[in-house]
């Protein structure tokens, strides 16, 4: 293996470990925080930190409101609605089943992609693929799917997220190709925190929380690493 190739390797391990590793500190979190508040001060903390690594980088900003346009829809549909949908669910259903139970974004991708995308046809080795894919989640989820009704609104939502996300992707995929990467994950983290900010003003009045140290210390590692 060249250095290279375990370089990449090395990577993808470590964003496998930080994005997977959101699931648990999500549950840990939940404990102290309103479900948009807790979105809000993660997306705060990502969008702060993106916004600082954009500066560095000097990177230009599109001039098109059209552009702003799409990462506004963007930010709802690939970030607020599934990040709330996660924490809301995580409430009542365990971290390893929300991680399980979001896994299926492609599968879901694989049919929306070729209804709005011409070059995404539909082809055999992809229908094989996606029988396989759900099958190997209803394996998974076979005994930890629960028949309580907020339970299972839990996982509908959490199944409700992973279709958000592949929503997003082929959105994505059609209205902001060509951007620069960082445009797009700037303004969805800071355009989702805006607006789950201030639902969570509004409705869940953040200022009278009295989290833990754990619950911090989990919208910290949330922020950086997770979102």
């Amino acid at each position: 293996m060249s250095g290279s190739s375990r370089g990449d390797w090395l990577i993808f391990g470590a964003l496998g470990l930080m994005w997977g590793s959101s699931y648990l500190f999500i549950k840990i979190a939940v404990d102290d925080f309103g479900t948009f508040t807790l979105v809000a001060l993660r997306l705060a903390i990502g969008s702060a930190l993106l916004w600082a690594v954009l500066r560095i980088a000097r990177q230009p900003l599109p001039r098109s409101a059209h552009v702003y346009g799409h990462l506004v829809v963007m930010a709802v549909v690939n970030i607020a609605v599934p990040f709330l949908l996660i924490t809301w669910a995580e409430r009542s259903v365990e971290s390893s089943l929300a991680a399980i139970l979001t896994s299926i974004v492609p599968l879901f991708a694989v049919v929306i992609a070729p209804l709005f995308i011409e070059d995404e046809a539909m082809r055999i080795n992809g229908v094989a693929g996606l029988a396989i894919g759900f099958i190997g989640v209803v394996v998974l989820t076979g005994g930890g799917l629960s028949g309580a009704s907020s339970d299972l609104l839990s996982e509908i939502a959490l199944v409700g997220a992973s279709l958000s996300y592949a929503v997003g992707a082929v959105y994505a995929r059609r209205s902001i190709r060509g951007l620069p990467p960082m445009i797009p994950a700037v303004f969805q983290v800071t355009f989702a925190m805006i607006i789950t900010g201030t639902i969570a003003i509004v409705v869940e009045h953040p200022w009278t929380i009295q989290p833990t140290l754990a619950g911090v210390g989990a919208i910290v590692w949330l922020g950086i690493f997770g979102s």
